[in-house]
């Protein structure tokens, strides 16, 4: 019982929500997809180290500087993926929706990059030669990536994942209004 400001003594707190179960598989295998999509991000990186590297046009200065970007772009995707896949795993509902943006993004972004490609002529693609098959791999890595992503969101936001986020949900917010620790998740 909670001592009542108004001299009587304050209601009992209401009991908790119920758990809402072990994770569906459907939140097991987006986790599985996220971690597979981290390590595509890395290896489209490496290929695009590679084919700049076979680039004629780039000074030594401009290469490096490309290179580094890269790595920077490549290791903050990779963080950010792995930190969503955990944290939706725990059922914070607040990075599924945080996810649900990133990997919407990464489909328009992969898509606008994929039509920007085909648009281009042969000759610009380097058809028959290996910045070609480079640029064939990077359209077949990044197809991959925004076929990842919707699956993602597909399988974050099915029936099972949602009522799962939502119990979880309920739980957070009981155990912050009367400041307990939230249970594990089984």
């Amino acid at each position: 019982m909670y001592p009542s400001p108004y001299g009587m003594p304050a209601a009992p707190p209401p009991p908790p929500p119920p758990l809402p179960g072990p994770r569906p598989e459907t939140v097991n295998i987006a986790t599985w997809i996220q971690f597979g999509v981290a390590g595509l991000v890395v290896v489209q990186a490496v290929f695009q180290i590679i084919s700049l590297s076979r680039t004629e046009y780039y000074s030594d200065s401009a290469f490096s500087a490309a290179v580094m970007g890269s790595v920077i772009s490549t290791l903050i995707s990779v963080a950010l993926i792995i930190s969503v896949a955990l944290m939706t795993r725990s059922g914070v509902n607040g990075w599924r929706v945080a996810g649900t943006v990133c990997a919407s993004l990464a489909v328009l972004g992969g898509l606008t990059s994929m039509t920007s490609l085909t648009v281009l002529p042969s000759w610009a693609l380097g058809v028959g030669s290996h910045e070609g098959d480079f640029i064939i791999i990077n359209m077949v890595l990044t197809g991959l990536h925004a076929a990842a992503a919707i699956a993602t969101i597909m399988l974050w936001w099915s029936s099972a994942s949602s009522r799962w986020f939502d119990g979880w949900s309920a739980v957070r917010r009981f155990a912050k209004a009367y400041n307990i620790p939230v249970p594990p998740i089984s």
